[in-house]
């Protein structure tokens, strides 16, 4: 017995619109921080960079003080950002004493106990100097940069996706409101997390049971077993579309809509 009017069906024009805020909302904030990750990796890059350039460049310059402390981010007992921040004083060539501030991170391994401080600074700014810890800390130095490029990268490419997957899914609803058969399909397992709700579900004509992850389906009982509607358009067979339980995506009339539900209810 048939649940849904015949097809075509009338998509409601206000659930579309609700449906690409939320996603446009859900893509700009993955766009965004994935922004920022990739500014936070071209940032530290220049550090390194020029950490590097004044080691090769610096002179040689004698500590003869150095203070400060260390932080460290700990996850599950492993500790994963060294970040120092450090008070240096030392004599160039000429004797002349300089002092200055220095602050730099390394991943996943931190200075090491018998890794001696060395310094070199900038002969035409002496003033500006680095430390080996900074400049010769290889990976462990560059790993915030590393970190920050690959997590900017996965977010962008995560926003990319969301935006095609959301635009096949529409492609999809618009089919199957023209030219859906109505199918039903014997729930398997359901269960909701967080307001997300996962089905696993299976058709007659099934060989794999299928799995769904979203807005709440539209499930009713039927001989003594749960069972999810949805609409199976020719042109996209292996992609059905699960009705929401709100019926939200059509444009039905009140009528309409508690008639279904009572359908449903009956072939309960």
């Amino acid at each position: 017995m048939a649940l849904l009017p015949a097809r075509p069906l009338q998509l409601d024009p206000r659930a579309l619109a609700q449906r690409r805020l939320r996603n446009f909302g859900v893509t700009a904030v993955l766009v965004a921080m994935g922004a920022a990750f990739c500014a936070g990796s071209v940032v530290s890059t220049r550090q390194v960079v020029e950490e590097r350039v004044l080691w090769s460049r610096g002179m040689q310059g004698k500590l003869v003080h150095l203070s400060g402390k260390v932080e460290e981010t700990q996850k599950l007992g492993l500790t994963f950002f060294y970040d120092y921040d450090l008070d240096v004083k030392w004599l160039d060539a000429q004797g002349h004493q300089h002092s200055g501030k220095t602050s730099f991170g390394r991943t996943f391994r931190g200075v090491g106990k018998r890794e001696p401080p060395r310094l070199r600074y900038d002969p035409a700014a002496p003033d500006r100097f680095v430390l080996s810890w900074a400049a010769q800390g290889g990976l462990p130095r560059a790993g915030i940069a590393v970190l920050c490029g690959m997590l900017g990268a996965l977010m962008l490419l995560c926003a990319r996706t969301l935006a095609k997957l959301e635009r096949r899914r529409l492609e999809l609803l618009r089919m199957c409101a023209e030219d859906g058969e109505e199918v039903v399909g014997e729930v398997e397992k359901a269960w909701s997390h967080k307001g997300v709700h996962y089905l696993r579900y299976r058709f007659p004509d099934d060989v794999r049971a299928r799995k769904y992850q979203g807005d709440a389906p539209f499930v009713f009982a039927r001989e003594g077993a749960l069972h999810v509607l949805a609409l199976r358009s020719p042109r996209a067979p292996d992609a059905p579309f699960l009705v929401e339980a709100d019926l939200r995506s059509f444009d039905l009339s009140v009528e309409v809509r508690a008639r279904v539900l009572s359908a449903a209810g009956a072939a309960g």
